[in-house]
């Protein structure tokens, strides 16, 4: 399957067309300055999912990349369209990111550095190219670091929700982002949680209640769950959320019991 279809490429060389007609001391890398946003599959034990882009054959420039592109990578809202952050499925033009020496973080500094290198990388791109056309295939590991117990892993996501507060102030994105920051750290929250009750057996009873309670408690993600509004998610998680803001830690440990034990797929 070709990387772009027809219409994506007739829109691009257009657009460069335009840019040489407008300006002739234009540059080319000016054009190039761009992203490509494809789709990819994503294989289970049980199963296989394709993603498809829900922009697909869009086109976006300069100031709405920010807001109609970026500001969906940060978290997923019911009934509103979100983009995979991951850069995995993504085509960049290096010579974007030589100009300005847009690095990735070190893991060890952020647990997600994608979307640090997504808030530096789009904010100077001049185009967004999206596509549905399956670029890339993700095969899902049971045991991959994602879905092994990290005590730290609720920890390291605050300091990354607070790193990306700050940078969607700097970016002017705050106020369509907020919403979708605040349903990543709470949906951390829940996993973290369920996580806690998976590995009681070895962490001991006791003190997987106590990593719930200090999550619960948590002054962040109090403050998240205060401004999140309840309609962004389904009703599964919307009685969770009650119950981590209500400190409800002996429920929250019955509920994911059932969850990992009870409901597995």
């Amino acid at each position: 399957m070709p990387m772009f279809d027809i219409l994506e490429l007739v829109i691009l060389f257009l657009s460069y067309y335009l840019t040489r007609k407008i300006s002739k001391k234009a540059h080319i890398l000016e054009f190039w300055l761009f992203i490509f946003i494809g789709g990819f599959q994503r294989v289970y034990h049980n199963g296989t999912f394709v993603y498809e882009n829900p922009l697909s054959g869009r086109v976006f420039e300069k100031e709405e990349i920010l807001i109609k592109v970026l500001s969906k990578m940060f978290g997923q809202l019911v009934n509103s369209s979100s983009l995979e952050m991951s850069v995995w499925k993504v085509l960049f033009s290096n010579e974007l990111i030589q100009k300005y020496n847009i690095r990735f973080p070190s893991e060890r500094e952020f647990i997600s550095e994608d979307i640090i290198f997504d808030t530096e990388y789009y904010a100077k791109a001049n185009r967004v190219v999206m596509s549905s056309d399956v670029g890339y295939y993700y095969c899902d590991n049971e045991d991959s670091l994602t879905t092994k117990y990290n005590p730290n892993r609720f920890d390291l996501q605050v300091k990354l929700y607070l790193e990306l507060i700050e940078r969607v102030k700097r970016l002017k994105i705050y106020e369509v982002s907020i919403d979708r920051l605040n349903a990543t750290l709470i949906a951390v929250a829940r996993y973290s949680i369920k996580l806690e009750q998976k590995f009681s057996f070895r962490n001991g009873l006791i003190q997987s209640k106590r990593n719930i309670k200090e999550i619960c408690q948590n002054s962040v993600l109090k403050n998240a769950l205060i401004s999140f509004k309840s309609k962004n998610v389904n009703f599964q998680s919307r009685v969770v959320n009650c119950l981590i803001k209500n400190n409800c830690i002996n429920f929250l440990f019955g509920i994911m019991f059932i969850k990992n034990n009870l409901l597995k797929k």
